[in-house]
């Protein structure tokens, strides 16, 4: 298969024409940081003056929150960070950096359940209204944030999952999960959740990891749930994996099995039929895998 790239800093693209996310260019790896800020949290309906910029900031949402657990309607266990936008920064120095600006907000666990269960035609009048009248189409949705990270051996080989799950279940998905919630934005770590992910899911350790690089985040076609995309260089084999050493994790059970792609074709295969190497069953996977599977198939040379 062979394979054009070009060669650009930063590209915009949009999923599927619903929430825009941001890539880097894969000859950009390692260029790339991190930061948060504080954003808003979910937004209300206001039906006597939709206009009114309704959703709570950050700190004034968490202390919303703390009430809902004073009550006992919620406990500290079920805060999530919300995804409320990502701008794209440059440091002009030589070579440049580029910025990853995350605003995060503040949300609950079932909040990101009810988005969850609404019918798409729900979702659909949620998304429109958003968009009509906060240019947000995501402005009334919970969009719980979490991280995953795509795996690469020490022999090159690119490891994903089977997720045991109640969502998603049966879907193709690196290791991932909930970002962890802190009152204070400069603690929130989606890097960070990826090596915890690696450790928690894959028994890998942080020490285990020569790079990690984030390729970017995507939303959720119908939740737009947002994942921070992350591919790492392991210093372990295949053979750690394919031999079920991995299932010494303490959240292996997640994963059903795993599935070992060894070539852009069999990545290909994956990402445009839903079959893995040698195997003629069919897989769905979540948009942020598929997006991060497709980055590196277009670059496993440069792997």
């Amino acid at each position: 298969m062979t394979i054009t790239l070009e060669s650009k800093a930063i590209i915009e693209l949009k999923a599927k024409d619903i929430f825009p996310f941001y890539s880097l260019d894969p000859f950009d790896f390692g260029s790339v940081q991190e930061k948060g800020v504080e954003g808003h949290g979910k937004g209300f309906i206001n039906h006597t003056d939709p206009y009114q910029h309704n959703a709570l900031p950050f700190s004034e949402e968490v202390k919303n929150l703390e009430r809902l657990v004073q009550e006992g309607t919620i406990t500290p266990r079920d805060f999530k960070v919300r995804f409320d936008g990502c701008d794209i920064s440059t440091k002009r120095i030589v070579p440049p950096v580029y910025v990853a600006v995350f605003r995060y907000g503040v949300t609950h666990f079932y909040e990101c359940k009810e988005d969850m269960g609404r019918s798409e035609d729900d979702m659909v009048n949620l998304k429109e209204l958003g968009k009509r009248y906060h240019s947000d189409c995501g402005y009334y949705l919970a969009r719980g944030m979490g991280a995953v990270v795509l795996p690469l051996t020490s022999d090159r080989k690119i490891v994903v999952g089977v997720r045991k799950s109640t969502e998603y279940d049966g879907e193709i998905h690196g290791p991932a999960g909930w970002l962890t919630y802190s009152s204070d934005v400069d603690k929130i770590s989606p890097r960070q959740d990826a090596y915890r992910e690696l450790q928690e899911e894959f028994a890998v350790k942080k020490s285990e990891v020569n790079d990690l690089y984030l390729l970017g985040a995507v939303a959720h076609p119908k939740t737009l749930e947002v994942d921070a995309i992350y591919f790492a260089r392991l210093t372990k084999p295949s053979s750690f994996f394919e031999s079920g050493a991995w299932k010494e994790a303490i959240d292996a059970q997640e994963h059903r099995e795993l599935i070992v792609l060894s070539t852009p074709d069999e990545i290909n295969r994956l990402v445009t039929e839903g079959k893995p190497p040698h195997d003629s069953r069919t897989f769905k996977i979540i948009a942020s895998t598929d997006y991060g599977l497709g980055v590196l198939r277009d670059c496993y040379q440069h792997l």
